[in-house]
């Protein structure tokens, strides 16, 4: 087991679930439905797509010109220390602090992960806790405005690659297929944009950095009960963790609202027990030590 901690100073943080913190950011007040369907219109998605790519001629061939998407994806992979060594990793647990920027709101979150199933807490000031995970395929989720109900479509495939240990690495686990639809400058940065889209046609936008190919950003509308809300998520502070890089900073931004994360603790290849994935069912009732069952007394022998 590898286990990590980073000083005050130096805030860090791994990869819990973007849904489960992008649930938070709407329940704690992130945009209205009104905002949330206005802001629709401008959700981060594949510049290709403004530019009617498909009806330009000149469009096509500079898309067949892009480095293949499976090239650039195999280039980060190595990039972040190689598929063995991140195939290495079959757990891990954090502990992540998290910041709702200009709300004074803020709150941690505790993340398990192990081959594929997740468990996420989520703890808001002013919110309550949320809680968020899978086992064997089946995704659950638990807050205080929605209460306990079972995560299918495209909020269930989000819960599952939004936990992975490496979307480079575990993508063809997530989705059909892969992209790339434009070498651009984001931010200042040169990257490559790569679109993933899965079995339901939901799309994910992945950006890798040209001159590192480490991941940049990612952008997607998050579905949730309470309406699609787009957002763009940036990846910073990369560090060793187990011959690994691992992106121990994430800013999400929400259109409206932006939060941070990062990371207090973090440890991989540790034991995980069954019971953390498993959806929240009737609670045992345990009888107080004074009512509990006693032996019947045997009866005494009869004399004579």
């Amino acid at each position: 087991m590898v286990s990590i901690s980073s000083p005050p100073s130096k805030p860090n943080r791994t990869r819990p679930s973007l849904v489960a913190w992008t649930l938070a950011v709407a329940l704690a007040g992130g945009c209205t439905e009104s905002e949330r369907t206005e802001a629709q219109g401008d959700a981060p998605t594949s510049p290709s797509e403004h530019k009617g790519r498909d009806a330009d001629p000149e469009a096509k061939d500079a898309a067949a010109a892009l480095p293949a998407a499976k090239e650039l994806l195999a280039e980060s992979v190595e990039a972040l220390g190689g598929a063995d060594k991140l195939k290495a990793i079959r757990s891990y647990h954090t502990v992540s602090k998290i910041e709702i920027e200009g709300q004074g709101i803020s709150g941690t979150a505790d993340t398990w992960w192990r081959d594929g199933d997740f468990f996420v807490e989520t703890d808001i000031l002013g919110v309550g806790k949320i809680r968020q995970g899978s086992q064997g395929g089946k995704i659950w989720s638990d807050d205080p405005i929605n209460g306990p109900r079972t995560i299918t479509g495209v909020e269930a495939e989000q819960s599952a690659w939004s936990t992975s240990r490496s979307l480079p690495l575990d993508w063809e686990q997530y989705f059909k297929s892969a992209e790339t639809t434009e070498i651009t400058d984001f931010n200042g940065t040169q990257v490559a944009v790569i679109k993933f889209t899965s079995e339901s046609g939901d799309e994910v936008i992945l950006r890798l950095d040209m001159a590192t190919k480490m991941p940049h950003s990612q952008s997607f509308k998050q579905a949730n009960p309470l309406g699609a809300m787009p957002v763009t998520v940036s990846f910073a502070d990369f560090r060793d963790v187990a011959g690994t890089k691992v992106a121990f900073k994430q800013v999400i931004d929400a259109t409206l609202t932006k939060m941070t994360s990062v990371n207090e603790s973090l440890e991989v290849n540790v034991e995980v027990q069954d019971e953390l994935f498993a959806p929240p069912g009737p609670k045992a009732i345990k009888l107080p030590e004074e009512a509990a069952e006693q032996p019947t007394p045997a009866e005494p022998e009869a004399k004579g």
